[in-house]
This record gives C-alpha cells, structure tokens and sequence, in this order.
C-alpha cells in the first residue's frame, strides 16, 4: 500500500509534536535496524526496518509513525529471524506536507504499560521521496558513477524510513546499505569491521551503528564513488577521487583543534566516536549538515587556504548543541543553530587564536539570525511568558 494515496487529510495539530503523526508518549520508538538496498535505475531504496518499541500507557493500542511517499509492502511482528504474525496497518491520515500515519496494532499482548514489541517493516522509497537526493554520473566530479545521499533534516527522515519523526525521540539504530560494486556507503555511525561484505550477485553491503541516541533526521546516508584518508587522530574525511587532496589539505589542520576546544569550551567529552567528514559533489545545497560520526560538508569550502573551516566548527558544536541537547520539536529549530553560535566561535578562537574573525563572525551570524526573525520569535517568546506585548 503506498502512503502516497489520498486518505482523511489532518485538519489539526498531529500528535505530541505539531509535525509528527507518531504517538510517541504512548508508544515510543527505542531502536531502529534498517536494510536498505540502493537502486540507482529507479532512483528508490528498498528493505525493511525493525523498530523496537516500549509501550509507556496502559491504554495504547497501536504505533503511530510517519511516512511520506513510501509503499509500504507488509508489516509483521518480530523481526525475520524470529518469524511473526502478519499486522494489518492501516493509514488513516495523509497530511499534504507532514505525510501520512502509519498505523500499526499493538498485539493483545503487548497493549499493557512496559511491554516491548518489535515490528518489521517492508518498505521501498520512490523517487518522490524527498529525503534522497539522486545524481547522475554527470553530475558527480569523476562523471564515472552515480551517487546519492540523504538529507533529512527537518521533516524529511518519514521519507526514507518509516518512523517517528521528530526531535522528541532519539533512538540508536543499526544500518546495512547494498550497493552496486566499487561504490560506497557511509553513514553515521561505527562503521563494521568486515566492511564491505560481498554478495552473490556481486553488490557489496556496509553496515553501521549509532550507539548514541539521536532524532530520525540525523540519520545519514551516502553511495558514491568515495574515498576516505585520514585528517587527525580520530577523524577522517571522505571524498570523491578528484577532490579528496583538496580535502585532506582543507580540514586536516583544524579538525582535531576544533574537537578538544569543544570539549573545553562545554566541560563536556567528546563522546560519539570517530568523527567523519564527507565532501558532497556541488549539488549539495549547504555548507553543511551536523550529521553525527559523518558531517555532510559543501566542495565550495575547498577554498585551498583553510579560510572556510569555521564550518566545520559549527557542525563539531553540534556534537553538544542540536545532537546532545536537541529541540523538541521544529517549532523551537532555532534553539539548535542559536546555542552554536557563540560557542562555534569560541571553538574557532580557542582553536586559532584569530579574535579579528570571531568578532566578525559572531556579529554577521548574529544579523543573520536576527534576519530570519528566530530571535525575534524566541524574543516575543519570552516576553509573552510574562504576559509582556
């Protein structure tokens, strides 16, 4: 059954959060294993996901998640190895913009508080599916293979993979992605040792975990033609072939600088493990994306003299400020990029030394912000708290 389908259209505010269909403080998500399959000739991943979920009310009696542009094939209980009962989910509601609701029934079993039922989802994505960005060879900087990645923040993680989709649910998740040999996959977490394993017809499977809890819209995929070397003493940068030198050069000064002035600058570990970067080919649409393990950075930050890597000292902030400590849900989005701020340029002076780029950098971010009306709304916010204006 595809979501994608007219169905009873939302007409108020969804669920907990006011983007999200998920029922996530009745049933919340605790896990996610994912295994997806990457196609390049019909643009669409297939596989399946199972979610290991907790019920925390005695009156539940169903999981609800989001799901946008998905064909949902069948959903069963357990996962593959345990076998299962066959569920009939239902979507009763399909949002033009928030997607739609998936419905799953809690067994009779499971429908009492502190039950943990797991669910396996068969699913494939289409080419609609937003979150996915598909490039032709042409595309790409060696124009020899094809490439895609995910970009899922705000709202875009339902479009990939079902699930509760928003900044109130942070789970670990373990992935598998198969694709065509000699490309790539990288995501964001621990990469397996046996990487990659190599099928019977001839793909090759790359498995990663996030150990950390962390919202749906950080998980991250990439399938290219990529590279990796490393930058620092636990951070490497992936790359395609004709821009990784650039790359290695770029980021391999200031990286590892970056990551122990963050620890000093919040009195907090850096905790999440390796720290990755990928170059994206110049599709990409922003400087970059704090995807934990994995930070999605643009090729225009190849300046050659290292003038742009105070970007990767906002995504390293975030590692604290938006990954650690996270929105609750999207109508408060500016708490994660406003909470870098200062300290991104902390990290930068703490790193560098370089006062005369602190001092411009915090005041331009500052009018940037203050431009798009976050500290304005945040400021109303407030003043509206104590019955002000």
């Amino acid at each position: 059954m595809s979501d994608s389908k007219d169905h009873k259209v939302a007409a108020k505010p969804l669920g907990p959060c006011p983007h999200s269909h998920s029922n996530w403080k009745d049933v919340v998500v605790r896990h996610y294993d994912i295994a997806l399959t990457v196609d390049f000739k019909r643009s669409i991943m297939h596989g399946h996901v199972v979610i290991s979920a907790e019920v925390l009310s005695d009156a539940a009696k169903e999981l609800l998640l989001d799901s946008k542009n998905l064909a949902i094939e069948r959903v069963t209980t357990g996962t593959e190895k345990e076998g299962g009962d066959v569920l009939p989910f239902t979507i009763p509601i399909n949002d033009p913009t928030f997607g739609s609701c998936l419905s799953i029934p809690l067994p009779a079993a499971a429908q009492k508080k502190g039950a943990k039922p797991k669910f396996r989802i068969e699913y494939s994505t289409t080419p609609q599916s937003a979150g996915i960005q598909w490039l032709k060879a042409e595309q790409t900087g060696t124009k020899k293979h094809p490439f895609c990645y995910t970009q899922f923040e705000a709202i875009l993680a339902r479009t990939s993979i079902p699930t509760q989709d928003t900044p109130a649910v942070k789970a670990p998740y373990s992935i598998a992605v198969t694709c065509p040999s000699p490309l790539v996959a990288v995501c964001s977490g621990d990469a397996d040792k046996s990487n990659p394993t190599f099928e019977e017809d001839g793909q090759l499977t790359f498995r990663y975990t996030q150990r950390q809890p962390i919202p749906a819209y950080l998980i991250a995929i990439v399938c290219g033609s990529l590279v990796s070397r490393p930058v620092g003493p636990r951070s490497a940068v992936w790359a395609e072939k004709n821009l990784i030198d650039r790359a290695v050069h770029e980021f391999s000064a200031d990286t590892e600088n970056y990551i122990v002035a963050g620890e000093k600058v919040t009195g907090v570990r850096y905790d999440w493990g390796p720290y990755d970067m990928v170059v994206l080919p110049a599709a990409f649409p922003y400087g970059g994306m704090e995807n934990p393990q994995l930070t999605f950075l643009s090729s225009s930050l190849l300046a050659g003299d290292r003038s742009l890597t105070n970007v990767v000292a906002h995504e390293i902030m975030h590692s604290w400020a938006g990954n650690y400590v996270t929105n609750a849900d999207w109508s408060s989005f500016w708490l994660n990029e406003v909470s870098t701020l200062v300290p991104s340029a902390l990290l930068h002076y703490t790193a560098s030394t370089d006062l005369l780029f602190v001092f411009w950098f915090v005041l331009f971010s500052s009018l940037v912000y203050w431009r798009a009306a976050a500290l304005p709304v945040g400021i109303r916010r407030v003043f509206g708290t104590f019955g002000i204006g």
